[in-house]
C-alpha cells in the first residue's frame, strides 16, 4: 500500500516520496506514518505559497527603458516617466515623514519649551475666582458662596 501511494502522488511531492524512499524501510513503514508525513508536506507547501502570494503584492513594477536609438516620441515618454519616477519620490519621502512623526506633539520652536517650564514653576490658578496661589477646593470665593447657601435654607 506504501509504495503505490507513492506511486500515485504527483511532481509536487517528488521530492518527498525520494527523501523517504531513502531514510525509511518501505516494508515495515506504518501507513499513518506516511499519511502524517505527507500532511506534513503539503502544509508546508500552503504556507510557502502564502508568503509568495504575499512578497508578489509587495513588489512594484517600473517600465524598463533598452539601450537603442531614442526618437522623439521616446524622449517625451522617457521625460514623463522620469517625471512620473520624481512624483512618485516625493510623494514617498512625504509619507515616511508623516509616518515618522505619526502620534507626536508638533513643536513650534523654543518658545513651547519655555512656556512648559514656565507653567510647572508658577502656582495653580483657582477656577472660581480665577487668581493664583490656590485651587478651587481652597478658593475663598466658594466658602463665602457655600455658607450663603446654607443659610437661606
Amino acid at each position: 500500500m506504501v509504495t503505490k501511494i507513492l506511486r500515485s502522488l504527483t511532481k509536487a511531492y517528488q521530492g518527498k516520496v525520494i527523501a523517504i524512499q531513502e531514510a525509511k524501510d518501505l516494508s515495515t513503514l506504518p501507513l499513518e506514518e506516511l499519511i502524517g508525513s505527507l500532511m506534513n508536506h503539503e502544509i508546508f507547501m500552503s504556507a510557502q505559497d502564502e508568503e509568495e502570494v504575499e512578497k508578489k503584492k509587495k513588489t512594484i513594477a517600473f517600465k524598463s527603458s533598452s539601450s537603442r536609438a531614442i526618437s522623439e516620441d521616446d524622449e517625451d515618454s522617457l521625460c514623463s516617466d522620469m517625471e512620473d519616477l520624481a512624483l512618485f519620490s516625493k510623494k514617498y519621502k512625504k509619507f515616511m515623514k508623516f509616518k515618522k512623526n505619526f502620534g507626536k506633539k508638533p513643536q513650534r520652536g523654543s518658545d513651547s519649551k519655555e512656556k512648559e517650564r514656565k507653567s510647572k514653576d508658577d502656582p495653580p490658578i483657582c477656577f472660581e475666582c480665577k487668581k493664583p496661589g490656590h485651587m478651587k477646593m481652597d478658593c475663598p470665593m466658594r466658602k463665602k458662596n457655600k455658607y450663603k447657601g446654607r443659610n437661606i435654607i
